[in-house]
């Protein structure tokens, strides 16, 4: 494996072991068995290797929610895919890591935060749109308006003034938000679907 590669790897790994402010380069460098000029060489400082981070983990999310668009059967079952999909990484991923990030390395975060928010935008318009036209969603939503409160509200569960990580999880307050949005939208046709789906995903109703 190249040895760039390599130091992003385990960088992620000892980052969510340890948290953001538990690794310095001087620990990774140690982890990996090579100089901090060896380091130094591949990445500026630490803020750096997180900014590479991001987006690898931006790409990586971007491949599997594309691949959730081609094989979801319909509007719900998407959303609640790439719901189930989130879900997972909140739940995998130390509380205090999202809180580290916005607050000590916040131009990395802000710059991958950006691109972040602009894809999650388009994916949920596009999926507000599939679900008007197959009747699963009620016809009289303004897409763009119902995308942009989702956006902002995700970016909210973030932010540890509202909720603070050490009484909210935010794995918790995405599945609570997860089922507001979807019961707030979905036509009468589709609730029925939705309880269905729901069950299928989460062993329970909406």
């Amino acid at each position: 494996m190249e040895l760039k590669q390599r130091i992003i790897n385990n960088a992620r790994t000892l980052f969510l072991k340890r948290g953001i402010k538990g690794v310095t380069m001087d620990n990774l460098a140690r982890h990996l068995g090579i100089s901090k000029k060896t380091l130094y060489q591949h990445f500026d400082n630490k803020e750096h290797l997180i900014g590479i981070l991001l987006q690898s983990h931006l790409n990586e999310e971007t491949r599997i929610i594309r691949d959730i668009l081609v094989k979801s059967t319909d509007a719900i079952d998407e959303f609640l895919k790439i719901g189930t999909y989130v879900l997972n990484i909140l739940r995998e991923l130390p509380s205090e890591i999202l809180f580290d990030l916005q607050k000590y390395y916040s131009a990395a975060y802000g710059k991958w935060n950006e691109v972040h928010k602009s894809f999650v935008y388009e994916t949920v318009r596009a999926n507000l749109e599939r679900g008007k036209t197959q009747g699963l969603y009620r016809s009289n939503l303004n897409t763009d308006v119902l995308a942009r409160i989702y956006v902002e509200s995700t970016t909210m569960i973030v932010n540890d003034e509202v909720f603070p990580p050490a009484k909210y999880r935010p794995s918790d307050l995405f599945e609570h938000f997860l089922r507001y949005h979807l019961n707030g939208i979905v036509s009468q046709s589709g609730y029925a679907h939705l309880q269905k789906h729901f069950y299928e995903h989460f062993n329970e109703a909406a």
